[in-house]
């Protein structure tokens, strides 16, 4: 994120902390383009008064995506049937009107889930892939899209998903192109409408290139 992008977001926060409650920003963005940093960036701005609570820990367990799949439903990650959107719509609520949540922790390498106590407050940062939905946007006070192309998403997804998920670097290439994008075209670039920022994060080869090529090398090795 440059550096006037992330002003910009600090001045509206800064101006939204004049009122007397809790304010909701919202981080919305195709896979990898780099919304958890974003996050994570103005939370740093604002330690002792923000919170992120994330869409990636409302999955359904996999439990019912079998059962979905039984059906002849499949349910993929990417889609927003596979996040339980009430329940984060409702943890959302409850952490605006000053109430604490236990809220769930997704593994995405597959071991058991848990739950987390998270107290409200002053600044809550909502990032995920469909913070933007129909069902999350009117929660928000402040509504970004970060925007990457595709090859700059996929390069950072392959690094992170081999990295961070123990997955094969053939099959998160085939995944993307096959789910992950189609399902980027459908459902989440049409919510950039929304914003009322629109932040271009694109992959630097400059400043991400050396460290991701030296990882995909490394990662790579370990699969071929």
């Amino acid at each position: 994120m440059k550096e006037k992008d992330h002003k910009k977001i600090i001045s509206l926060v800064k101006k939204k902390l004049k009122e007397e409650r809790n304010i909701v920003v919202a981080i919305a963005g195709g896979s990898a383009s780099g919304k958890s940093k974003i996050a994570k960036s103005i939370k740093n701005s604002f330690p002792e008064k923000s919170i992120i609570l994330s869409t990636d820990d409302y999955y359904k367990s996999r439990e019912f995506r079998r059962k979905e799949e039984e059906k002849g439903n499949y349910i993929n990650l990417d889609q927003p049937e596979a996040i339980d959107l009430d329940l984060f719509k409702n943890h959302l609520q409850s952490l605006k009107e000053n109430k604490g949540i236990i809220k769930p922790i997704y593994s995405m390498i597959g071991e058991e889930n848990r739950e987390e106590p998270l107290s409200p407050s002053k600044i809550i940062i909502i990032e995920g892939l469909f913070v933007l939905n129909e069902k999350i946007k009117n929660e928000a006070d402040i509504k970004i899209f970060v925007k990457a192309n595709s090859q700059g998403r996929l390069i950072r997804r392959v690094a992170r998903d081999v990295k961070e998920r123990k997955r094969d670097p053939k099959e998160v290439i085939k995944y993307f192109f096959e789910v992950a994008d189609p399902m980027h075209q459908k459902y989440i670039e049409p919510t950039k409408k929304y914003a009322d920022i629109i932040i271009s994060n694109e992959y630097d080869k400059e400043k991400e290139g050396k460290n991701i090529e030296k990882n995909l090398k490394e990662m790579v090795s370990r699969f071929f």
